[in-house]
């Protein structure tokens, strides 16, 4: 009787480590998936008809036809829950430089904003009508032009940020003009 019993555990045993290594790459993980999405699709081409600078972006990105009108030459492009947005924000204020960036980094709640040239890149929580949204996070360009910054931002689930290389490439390498 004992042997029979050893025996049914160490069949139960085996049965669980078989189902576990099985379940390991079937179905691959979605940092996996979106990854290989991102990687492998052709990049589009988006032009602003009123500003004339130029974004790309992975054409399984879908253009939203329902942006807001906050802001000029606004575009949106989504995938799954992603969002790349390219704008034109006026700076009606005329601050320098150092000042917009700081402002910019204080009203985002920035982790990280670094300058590039007439450029700064800023990293933060996502924040939608003043509300911080969970689990999403915001990383932009902004390019300053003559009385207008010219934006390039991605919104993302924070827990996903490894698998979007090509697109924060996308940001930190985008010129408004090619």
């Amino acid at each position: 009787m004992r042997k029979i019993i050893v025996f049914a555990f160490l069949f139960i045993f085996m049965a669980f480590c078989v189902d576990d290594i099985v379940k390991k790459d079937y179905p691959p993980d979605m940092d996996k998936r979106l990854m290989e999405w991102l990687n492998a699709a052709p990049l589009a081409e988006y032009k602003d008809r009123d500003f004339g600078f130029v974004a790309y972006y992975p054409d399984v990105f879908v253009k939203n036809n329902d942006t807001t009108d906050r802001y000029f030459g606004c575009s949106r492009f989504d995938f799954w829950q992603l969002s790349i947005e390219c704008y034109v924000v006026y700076d009606r204020q005329g601050r320098g430089f150092k000042a917009y960036m700081d402002s910019i980094a204080t009203d985002m709640k920035a982790d990280s904003c670094r300058r590039h040239g007439n450029s700064f890149i800023v990293s933060s929580p996502l924040y939608e009508d003043g509300m911080l949204v969970d689990g999403f996070r915001y990383y932009a360009k902004y390019v300053k032009g003559n009385n207008v910054w010219f934006v390039y931002a991605l919104h993302y689930p924070a827990a996903y940020r490894k698998s979007l290389g090509r697109l924060f490439d996308l940001v930190d390498r985008w010129q408004v003009w090619r």
